[in-house]
């Protein structure tokens, strides 16, 4: 079998495997996935420094969905964790429809002699972002997926930081691996919810990637700007 056939076999299986996996990891968060509630509660009582804190930290390390707790040394406290959700989208014919999505969000909350600042970042991935993903992407399919698709939300959280994402008209791009980008637009959504420094709303940086797109997949105004990036990124 030549190199052709090789690579066709492989992509129609990667195909025929993608809506298996994103269902996958889907329940699992459903199932596993971080309680906010309980968590934005122990917030509020946070220790702000010593041992009480680094107690703490290990509590909610240990929660379910949480995917790491760190502190810098700019006493800033980065949390990480994972959740599902399920809400309502609107196409172009203004039709609406429900959306599930595997959200991953960090927490960064930094003290203060006055108190805290508290700034929450989200990226969200669509079922059809992540059967994309399986069919256009290298990532290695097996029982590891899930662990693989947690270290991405969390790369694309940090590239979020360092700013290696990029804007082409409304559509936000995540530039963050070698074999494609995640696509999709940036929201600032506003969340009526208890927050430990704040009452009423407070604004969400959010990231919902709706699609992952190949090299083949890309405009050229992408491909060269994804190149840019990956140059920048390995300097």
């Amino acid at each position: 079998m030549n190199q052709m056939n090789l690579n066709l076999e492989r992509a129609s299986m990667r195909k025929s495997l993608a809506r298996g996996y994103a269902r996958q990891v889907l329940d699992a968060a459903h199932r596993d996935g971080c309680c906010e509630q309980a968590l934005e509660s122990a917030l509020g009582k946070m220790p702000r420094k010593g041992r009480g804190l680094a107690r703490w930290c290990q509590q909610v390390r240990r929660r379910s969905g949480v995917l790491a707790v760190a502190q810098r040394s700019d006493r800033t406290l980065v949390i990480d964790y994972r959740k599902s959700a399920c809400g309502q989208r609107m196409d172009a014919e203004g039709r609406l429809f429900k959306e599930e999505t595997l959200n991953y969000t960090r927490y960064l909350v930094t003290a203060w002699r006055a108190g805290y600042e508290f700034i929450p970042v989200r990226a969200s991935f669509s079922a059809h972002a992540i059967q994309r993903f399986v069919e256009r992407g290298t990532v290695s399919l097996g029982d590891d997926f899930g662990a693989q698709l947690d270290m991405e939300g969390r790369r694309v959280l940090q590239g979020f930081e360092h700013g290696q994402h990029f804007v082409d008209g409304a559509d936000y791009f995540a530039t963050v691996r070698d074999d494609g980008v995640w696509a999709g637009a940036f929201e600032d959504a506003q969340e009526e919810r208890w927050w430990p420094t704040a009452k009423g709303c407070v604004s969400f940086r959010w990231m919902a990637f709706r699609t992952f797109l190949g090299p083949d997949e890309m405009r050229p105004v992408i491909w060269h700007r994804w190149n840019e990036a990956r140059r920048h990124q390995a300097e």
